[in-house]
């Protein structure tokens, strides 16, 4: 990707009245996530997969549309909601056990009696180290898997279908052509986030500051989605071309 398609990708959310106007239903939409578990992440995920529609079908530059097809932008979402937790499984079980070997068992081997507790010491140091053992598993893990997640997504966006997204022979080839450019979208949001979170740091040491963190971390959140599908959708598109 050249820079100034990647700047015009960045931009596209707050590059009119209009598209500001659309991106703010999206922070809403975000913000309702937080009240309201998981559906309105699906409205926000569907409006997401009609850019990345944009991008690879119509072959225009990416531009926040209407919200005006509300079922449209439920079914979208569910669909690239489910391949994600699909692709994702592996990384979650592995998370969940980390967490139990760090957190859970440690607290149970100190509700027993000292002798139990005593006897039990050694497991739970094995415990913890299987927990360090699968946290870098994770990182490791991290990087393909997100990805996998980029191209089926974007797969399943194009044909407007959820089993489209286990067709991993139709979307493979061009995850591995694109393989460039999908990492140059991971290392783009990875900047993003870490920039993100040294504003943060910034902002924890000030009042006022740290008083409006809550109201950004919405619209920031929403901008990060919009844009990590647009990407991902522009490398598809790319690759589809090369």
């Amino acid at each position: 990707m050249d820079p100034e398609r990647i700047k015009a990708i960045l931009l596209f959310p707050i590059r009119d009245t209009y598209a500001r106007k659309q991106f703010l239903i999206a922070s809403l939409m975000m913000l309702l996530g937080m009240i309201i578990p998981i559906v309105p992440i699906f409205f926000l995920m569907g409006y997401g997969a009609r850019i990345a529609r944009q991008v690879v079908l119509d072959k225009r530059e990416p531009s926040m549309t209407a919200w005006d097809d509300w079922s449209g932008f439920f079914t979208d979402g569910v669909r690239i909601f489910g391949i994600r937790m699909i692709i994702t499984l592996p990384l979650t079980l592995l998370l969940v056990t980390a967490i139990f070997s760090l957190v859970l068992a440690p607290i149970l081997v100190s509700t027993l009696n000292p002798q139990t507790a005593r006897e039990l010491t050694p497991l739970a140091g094995l415990a913890f180290l299987l927990a360090v053992g699968f946290i870098l598993v994770l990182g490791i893990l991290a990087i393909p898997l997100q990805l996998l997640v980029g191209a089926a997504e974007t797969h399943v966006a194009v044909k407007g279908s959820f089993s489209a997204g286990l067709q991993f022979k139709e979307w493979w080839p061009i995850l591995r052509k694109g393989m460039g450019s999908f990492l140059l979208v991971y290392a783009i949001v990875f900047v993003l986030s870490f920039v993100f979170m040294i504003a943060v740091q910034i902002s924890a040491a000030t009042i006022i500051l740290i008083c409006i963190l809550p109201l950004i971390m919405f619209p920031y959140s929403a901008y990060l989605l919009l844009i990590l599908q647009t990407l991902f959708a522009q490398a598809y598109s790319q690759a589809l071309t090369e």
